[in-house]
């Protein structure tokens, strides 16, 4: 099991991002980047794991792909800055990719939680890959016991806001090891690997906690209210945190790392 404490990365990187980065390392870890290596690295955020990358495949390049506009500038003015030339970027998300035999590894850190279509996910991830490509994914199982949706769910229930979440759930990819493993079945994945592992997150206090959460998960719960409900909702939270802070510092989350090849022969999908 992974434990990550908030003073063990660089200050420069928001919480959000060095708890993400601490779990990116474990998934590069596992890899074995070759310097020739073509690579995707599919929801790049502000490109710290991007970065490493980069500097792991002299020889080859890397993609740096992400929904956000403002974190593709930040990830052009960090490589800019560290005189790093190949690489480049653009917008654009998962679901959306459009390139075919392209990359020989596609690299995913913390993004597939967000993912609305497994299926057109990993089908995209298969016709980026070169034959013998290999795909590294690793995302959080957000169950309900989870404090990204314990949380807010409660505060739901108890500030009684159901009639704003009619119809809808919290926007998140949880999908068993079986289901995983079908799914990357079904967009041509072969030599699957799939394993669970649980990550403990100490937090220095109750407000470090929320800040984190609010920054990776809560907004999308806030999203849905009217703006005088907001603040009442978002400090139900923070009270609910403070309140269970004293009995459980650290808060253990459990993750999928999924890994796959593109066989010789196999059809884009």
């Amino acid at each position: 099991m992974a434990s990550f404490s908030w003073n063990r990365l660089p200050d420069q990187y928001s919480d959000a991002v060095r708890s993400q980065a601490f779990i990116g390392e474990e998934l590069i870890g596992t890899i074995g980047f070759k310097p020739e290596d073509r690579v995707l690295d599919a929801g790049c955020g502000v490109g710290n794991l991007t970065l490493e990358i980069a500097r792991m495949v002299p020889e080859g390049s890397i993609t740096g792909m992400d929904i956000s506009e403002g974190r593709i500038a930040q990830c052009e003015d960090l490589f800019r800055n560290e005189k790093i030339t190949n690489a480049r970027f653009y917008v654009g998300s998962i679901e959306e990719m459009t390139e075919e035999e392209e990359y020989t590894i596609v690299f995913s850190n913390s993004v597939f939680q967000w993912i609305t279509d497994l299926d057109l996910a990993l089908s995209s991830f298969h016709r980026a890959l070169r034959t013998g490509g290999l795909a590294a994914i690793q995302f959080p199982r957000l169950f309900g016991d989870h404090p990204m949706i314990f949380y807010p769910e409660k505060a739901i229930r108890e500030l009684k806001l159901e009639e704003f979440f009619e119809e809808w759930s919290f926007p998140a990819c949880v999908p068993s090891e079986e289901e995983l493993k079908k799914a990357m079945e079904r967009a041509g994945f072969s030599e699957i690997l799939i394993r669970e592992d649980e990550t403990a997150f100490s937090f220095p206090t109750a407000q470090k906690l929320f800040d984190h959460f609010k920054n990776v998960g809560y907004a999308r719960y806030v999203q849905r209210l009217p703006e005088e409900y907001k603040e009442a909702f978002l400090q139900k939270i923070l009270q609910d945190i403070e309140e269970d802070y004293t009995k459980n510092k650290t808060q253990r989350c459990k993750r999928w790392f999924a890994y796959g090849r593109k066989k010789e022969g196999a059809e884009t999908q």
